[in-house]
């Protein structure tokens, strides 16, 4: 018989176990046990306690949503979230049940005490999942027999105090240290111990698959500007509803001003009467991908024309960001729709030794044209060339490469490109590190 499992609020009542034995290939609490009939005697059993589900309560988490990636067996959660899920026991007599969770370089399982046909609740806090490297992991739930008799036996062995997996036969299945040390992968390893407890006949199991991610900010591109307008800034982000989030614009370059000494809403970040900041709150959207965005008006906050502003996002006090930038163009800097260079967000090659530059363009010359491109990051340092137009086979374009040790940038660096042959066609932006 196969338990009925769903996930549930830490909000509705449910009864939640209390560790008895943690055990975990890495460092944390020890215990010890007989392993009869297994090579080795005593097992030495350790833990890490960032993965194993605490007692107690914990503070309510926010409510799943049913999304095409999810199912009643299949869940996402966000480093620094709260995880919970709600099984119920399926045999009578039994009062302690067995937590298994497999993921990138690390393995463990827990002995937990339960009720006969009552909830069971596995939890994380947000400081377990902070702590999870992103990616996907395989938790198993693992009841035994009436009697709590275990079919699948741990043991501790050799001077590394491998642990090590036995079926009821003495038969070795699995070395969890082998997922530690890179050797096996994590799910491989969950499905090994999946089967072994099937096959032991007495047993019963079944499993969630978790995949973590990492919290994450976009900013929608920003088109040019001109002064006066009002520009919508956005985006979407995997935090939650209601989480504030700081919004920063600040001019692109840095430049002699006055100094203000205090940040508040709305206030100068590099010059006074310059430059805004303001939280903004997440908004909901769907499957987990929300929203946010704030509107601001450059007739105000001292907005100049010929600048480019950057914008960068924060959320969780700093620990997640994203930036980006936008222009505010000349009064006679009106689009021509056939005269204009473009810049392309750069492309970090695999290494992250070098980045790609490169946009379209559209001149009197052609391929005859050539620009002059300055690259200048906020340490100071400075990369210029000269970089011809080609014919890409749909239009003209150009692309240079640099070395990012030659920026040193700290923050940024910003992009300036101009025709040699027609020095009105130009553009310029602001790219974070």
């Amino acid at each position: 018989m196969m338990p009925v499992i769903n996930s549930i609020s830490f909000r509705q009542a449910s009864v939640m176990v209390t560790a008895l034995l943690c055990v975990l290939v890495a460092a944390g609490c020890t215990s010890s046990s007989p392993a009869p009939g297994i090579p080795g005697g005593n097992a030495t059993i350790t833990t890490t306690p960032a993965l194993i589900p605490p007692a107690g309560t914990l503070a309510p988490s926010p409510p799943a949503v049913q999304c095409p990636h999810e199912s009643n067996s299949s869940f996402t959660v966000v480093q620094g979230d709260q995880f919970s899920f709600n099984g119920s026991v399926p045999f009578r007599n039994i009062t302690y049940m067995r937590f298994w969770i497999f993921g990138h370089n690390s393995t463990s399982v827990t002995t937990v005490s339960v009720q006969q046909y009552q909830p069971f609740l596995f939890g994380l806090t947000s400081e377990q999942t902070l702590s999870m490297i992103n990616g996907t992991y395989r938790i198993l739930f693992e009841f035994p027999s009436s009697g709590n008799s275990y079919g699948m036996r741990i043991a501790s062995l050799g001077k590394q105090n491998d642990t090590v997996i036995y079926d009821p036969q003495g038969i070795r299945i699995l070395d969890l240290d082998d997922v530690t040390d890179n050797q096996m992968n994590g799910l491989n390893a969950a499905a090994t111990v999946e089967q072994a407890i099937r096959n032991t006949g007495i047993e019963n199991v079944t499993g969630i698959t978790l995949q973590v991610d990492e919290p994450e900010i976009t900013i929608d591109p920003i088109p040019d500007q001109y002064l006066g307008d009002t520009v919508t800034i956005g985006g979407t982000t995997n935090l939650h509803p209601g989480e504030m989030l700081t919004v920063q614009i600040y001019e692109g370059y840095l430049h002699p001003c006055a100094k203000c000494q205090e940040i508040v809403n709305d206030s100068v970040l590099a010059c006074c009467g310059s430059g805004v900041k303001r939280e903004v709150a997440v908004m909901p959207g769907t499957c987990g991908i929300n929203t946010w965005f704030m509107e601001v008006n450059t007739s105000g906050h001292d907005f100049r024309e010929g600048m480019t502003y950057v914008v960068a996002v924060y959320g969780r006090n700093g620990s997640v960001w994203s930036g980006s930038s936008f222009n505010i163009l000349l009064a006679d800097q009106k689009p021509d729709p056939f005269y204009y260079v473009t810049i392309n967000p750069p492309v970090a090659s695999p290494n992250e030794n070098t980045l790609l530059l490169s946009g379209t363009a559209s001149t009197d010359f052609g391929p005859n044209d050539k620009f002059l491109l300055q690259i200048t990051s906020d340490s100071g340092a400075t990369v210029t060339a000269v970089v011809p137009v080609v014919f890409d086979g749909t239009g003209y374009s150009w692309n240079y490469t640099v070395n990012i040790s030659a920026l040193s940038a700290l923050n940024s660096y910003k992009v300036n490109i101009t025709s040699l042959n027609n020095p009105g066609i130009r553009n310029s932006s602001v790219f974070m590190v």
